[in-house]
């Protein structure tokens, strides 16, 4: 049997970033004895031509579309993904109505239902496909019932939607040979380089994955919804046999932890950081990193094994957002995890949010302020995220329906943004915020200020949503 796995993903406006769970179910897939391939759209100039082509000459039985990103998640920059995949999925159907699609991916375990209705899919695996997926390819080709798959959503003889209680359990990660690792990688990812103002990272990274979920419990987060688990952390002896691979394999320039927080919890972070020390591995990556934990033996350890860039999520410089976001850090403790991590040498991109629930104009200051005090050094950068993109299944979305923001019914699989009134509607602190911008280089807030103010910006993207929640209701309708 053939699957051919497509990575519909075109997002490189901060960076191109690996297909990694695509690879790792086409993978487990693979070691059915199938014969598998992954088509990735990232660098393509005509996506739905390669779709066309791949299809007619691999002549696939089933087609596995993985969503990564339903939209760019960012209020000032409204891109929505769903109509561009669905054309791949129109164009799949096309090609070959007989060929069974099944759609996954941590975008589309947001609001899996939503999803599936729009595109008009019979199957789709929400949360880890690596054990639902051969699981379901098993059933379909055995003639079996689907009722009794994990994690399954899929449309009933009725034209119903159904989804499966029973949640894929994952206890464990999948070991892949150095082959099976790039074997289904775009090659690209390895020779281009990258160069955005949101980001001070320059070369592709390749992904290493050494957790899932998280340990914190942030209102707006969504690690743990789309891994289905609270924590699973992978063997630090596997982590570092992995990370030995990409370095013999040759063509990374640097990798990256792909979770929330690469030190958190600390105890596996400092495994990690000891297995690679034992291996004597120094090579350049970098992750994601909470002040919650810092410690300066752990810096120590992974300035040591090649780790030059962080990216610290601080959200705020205003101790009471950073309360209302659950965060469990005091801004004096970020002050303390920039002085040890620059002086390792390790450089450090910021990102603070602006509009959080419960923001005030006085926070807003209090927080530029502080974090302007941040900027002051060198090897220091900030990302900030104008409002938040709510999802299902996280406290900002109940906040939202209270605050009427979004309605208990709305469709979340379309963007819909939580920025406070007061922030929003008040144009001196939109001035502010952004004359802050502007003096501060090393920040990035949105690509068309100054030549756009951000009030005008704000006004021009009202009608944009507007615009874009009559499209939503139609779609529905259909």
């Amino acid at each position: 049997m053939k699957m051919l796995f497509i990575s519909p993903n075109r997002e490189t406006g901060f960076r191109p970033v690996f297909p990694i769970g695509a690879n790792i179910v086409a993978n487990a897939v693979n070691q059915m004895g199938w014969e598998t391939r992954l088509l990735d759209l990232c660098f393509s100039t005509k996506p739905l031509e390669e779709v066309k082509e791949e299809m007619l000459a691999f002549l696939p039985d089933f087609v596995g579309i993985s969503i990564r990103n339903l939209d760019f998640q960012s209020y000032l920059e409204p891109v929505f993904h769903l109509p561009f995949i669905k054309r791949v999925v129109d164009t799949v159907k096309s090609c070959n109505e007989s060929a069974v699609i099944i759609l996954g991916g941590c975008g589309f375990t947001l609001a899996p239902k939503e999803i599936l209705r729009y595109l008009q899919v019979p199957y789709g695996i929400y949360g880890p496909g690596e054990n639902a997926m051969p699981m379901l390819l098993r059933c379909l080709t055995e003639m079996g019932d689907v009722e009794n798959c994990d994690s399954l959503v899929w449309m009933d003889g009725n034209g119903k939607l159904q989804i499966s209680s029973k949640k894929s359990q994952v206890d464990s990660f999948l070991n892949f040979t150095k082959d099976q690792r790039i074997s289904h990688y775009n090659t690209q990812y390895y020779t281009r380089e990258w160069k955005t103002e949101a980001s001070p990272i320059t070369e592709i990274c390749d992904a290493v994955e050494g957790k899932r979920g998280c340990t914190e419990n942030c209102i707006y987060c969504t690690n743990s919804v789309i891994a289905r688990t609270k924590l699973l952390m992978k063997d630090p002896v596997l982590i570092a046999e992995e990370i030995e691979d990409i370095i013999q394999i040759g063509l990374a320039k640097r990798y990256e932890f792909t979770e929330g927080a690469f030190n958190l919890p600390i105890a596996h972070a400092k495994a990690v950081i000891k297995e690679l020390k034992q291996r004597r591995i120094k090579f350049p990556w970098n992750c994601m990193f909470s002040p919650t934990g810092y410690e300066e033996e752990l810096v120590e350890g992974m300035a040591e094994t090649g780790c030059d860039l962080v990216e610290m999520g601080i959200e705020s410089g205003s101790d009471t957002i950073l309360h209302n976001l659950r965060k469990k850090f005091s801004f004096q403790k970020v002050i303390e995890a920039q002085q040890g991590l620059l002086a390792n040498g390790i450089r450090i991109e910021h990102c603070i949010f602006i509009g959080s629930p419960g923001e005030t104009e006085d926070t807003v200051k209090e927080s530029l302020e502080r974090v302007g005090k941040l900027l002051e050094y060198k090897n220091v950068h900030l990302f900030l995220n104008f409002g938040y993109r709510i999802f299902p299944e996280t406290e900002l979305a109940q906040i939202a329906v209270e605050k009427n923001v979004i309605k208990k019914d709305t469709n979340l699989a379309f963007p819909h943004y939580y920025i406070e009134p007061s922030v929003l509607q008040n144009d001196k602190l939109l001035d502010y915020i952004e004359e802050w911008t502007v003096a501060h280089k090393n920040s990035y807030l949105w690509w068309g200020i100054p030549k756009i103010h951000l009030k005008e910006r704000v006004a021009q993207v009202a009608i944009q949503h507007e615009q874009m929640q009559e499209i939503f209701a139609e779609m529905e309708e259909e």
